[in-house]
């Protein structure tokens, strides 16, 4: 079971679906979440079905908020230990070592640090095979992300942006309120952009004692958590397919091997990589279809696609009629 969190993401979320109105044991029961067990935190919980819990809880109690609701709910409790292990001097070496300590424990979502030329960015991939519709779930990540900077810097730093890979489920301005700065929605990835300066900016706490406990059990509690290869794949073709560059080339750069390896570890495993690409494909053409935002040349670049045509082509291959059809009959 690699596409897991820890424990410490399922605080609280029971007391939020009592609030509104839910019965809690119910959705215990029905997604096998443990969710009111007070010593789960170090626990390894299957991502799949909490992506699951949040979207029926949102649909359920109608809340369509309920993945900020909780978030914002929580506070820093869903990176357990992390918070005291990032203790730094800066904002940004704090949001450097939390990246690392944040793969290592919650290996369902893999969190890069990238520098663009507008900024630092904070990017987050859903490592969880054939996710399905995850827009609770990504809002509630960036709820959180939003939290944890409130304990490291108080209200010092803010975001220079946030962007969604779905469509706003709720109007711009209350995401606005929320998150404090522009939101950008269908984007085919979600994550936080920041501001250069505030890198700098000295954070709260600098405990170095507290620090060093936090890191070695850290170090204790971790495992190897290595995704089975065919859940990388599928990681790697998503993340590259919006990008138009989803090509085994790329792919063997990102995991520093040659293409003539990738290739030999896809037929030891019996893979095709064209059918890992078909597969993905198929499946994000009918989220991204019901995200009526999204224009047909919008869908189908972030699907890889060059031309629409061959994005058409290849949606009447997979559902027997065409996107338009498709998106009319929904």
């Amino acid at each position: 079971m690699a596409a897991y969190v820890r424990g410490w993401v399922l605080r609280g979320i029971a007391d939020l679906i009592n609030k509104l109105g839910g019965d809690a044991h119910l959705y215990e029961a029905r997604f096998r979440l443990p969710l009111h067990r007070a010593d789960a935190g170090e626990l390894n919980i299957p991502a799949a079905p909490l992506i699951r819990l949040l979207e029926v809880c949102a649909e359920d109690l109608d809340c369509a908020d309920f993945g900020i609701r909780l978030g914002l709910a929580q506070g820093r409790d869903p990176i357990g230990p992390i918070a005291a292990g990032i203790q730094a001097g800066t904002f940004g070496e704090a949001l450097a070592a939390a990246v690392p300590y944040m793969n290592m424990l919650h290996p369902a979502l893999a969190l890069e640090f990238q520098r663009t030329p507008k900024g630092p960015r904070l990017a987050y991939l859903t490592q969880v095979p054939r996710p399905g519709i995850a827009r609770q779930f990504e809002e509630w990540c960036l709820a959180i992300n939003l939290q944890v900077i409130r304990h490291l810097v108080g209200n010092n730093v803010r975001f220079r942006g946030v962007y969604f890979s779905h469509a706003a489920l709720l109007a711009a301005d209350f995401y606005a309120r929320v998150f404090g700065c522009p939101v950008r929605f269908s984007q085919g990835s979600f994550g936080v952009d920041y501001f250069a300066g505030d890198m700098a900016r000295p954070t709260r706490e600098h405990n170095t004692e507290m620090k060093a406990i936090a890191v070695d059990y850290i170090g204790k509690i971790a495992e190897p958590s290595q995704l089975a290869f065919e859940e990388q794949m599928d990681a790697w073709i998503r993340k590259l397919l919006p990008q138009g560059r989803c090509q085994l080339e790329a792919i063997a750069q990102e995991h520093c091997v040659s293409v003539r390896t990738l290739q030999r570890r896809l037929e030891e495993k019996g893979l095709v990589f064209e059918k890992l690409v078909d597969d993905v494909r198929r499946e994000h053409a009918a989220l991204y279809l019901g995200d009526r935002v999204l224009r047909m040349s919008q869908v189908a670049a972030l699907l890889g696609y060059v031309e629409q045509s061959s994005f058409s082509h290849a949606f009447k291959r997979w559902y027997g009629t065409t996107p338009s059809a498709w998106r009319k009959a929904r």
